[in-house]
């Protein structure tokens, strides 16, 4: 290696821990709005702490995400073996601004077919703006059941785009489709 491979590679090295230094420093002044974010429910904003209703005394925190253009807080509730029960709160930003607590409507005729503002086992997709639930209830009929909601428009209104339930507490077999409003892909 020769003096002027050393010089140049000095210098990449200098503008390398430059740009590093200037992009930790923008990251480092934008919110922290990490996919799940813990915030302590003595430090929620004002709007969000008056919407909720469900805290598990066990799980003193919310997690905060980005998610449908906002921010979206989950509280978690009081559930049982099967299930980890979430309220979940959309609000334009991570200062609480025109937060609204989110209700699910489904088909099912365990919560008399009407919405829901808890969702058991959440998976989120942000790329869709969907959120899954899977809920088992081994002391129901349908013990258990899958649900899939769109969150469309600003701020977004929630859509049941699919609904499916079974018998099958495993959930193997005898599943039925109440709801599909899922786009299909057709195979070529």
């Amino acid at each position: 290696m020769d003096f002027a491979m050393l010089r140049t590679l000095a210098g990449w090295t200098a503008a390398g821990r430059d740009c590093l230094a200037g992009l930790i420093g923008t990251l480092l002044a934008l919110p922290a709005l990490a996919d799940g974010t813990v915030v302590h429910i003595d430090t929620l904003p004002v709007p969000i702490a008056a919407l909720s209703e469900c805290h598990d005394p066990a799980n003193p925190g919310l997690t905060r995400r980005p998610f449908a253009g906002g921010v979206v807080f989950a509280a978690r509730c009081p559930g049982n073996n099967a299930n980890s029960v979430e309220e979940l709160i959309w609000a334009r930003d991570a200062d609480g601004n025109d937060a609204r607590l989110l209700s699910f409507p489904s088909p099912d005729e365990r919560y008399g077919g009407g919405p829901s503002t808890v969702l058991s086992n959440v998976r989120w997709y942000p790329g869709s703006a969907e959120i899954q639930e899977i809920a088992v209830d081994q002391e129901q009929d349908i013990c258990r059941s899958e649900g899939i909601w769109r969150l469309r428009g600003m701020p977004p209104q929630v859509e049941n785009i699919h609904w499916r339930q079974t018998r099958d507490c495993d959930g193997n077999a005898g599943w039925e489709v109440l709801v599909d409003k899922r786009v299909k892909v057709e195979a070529k």
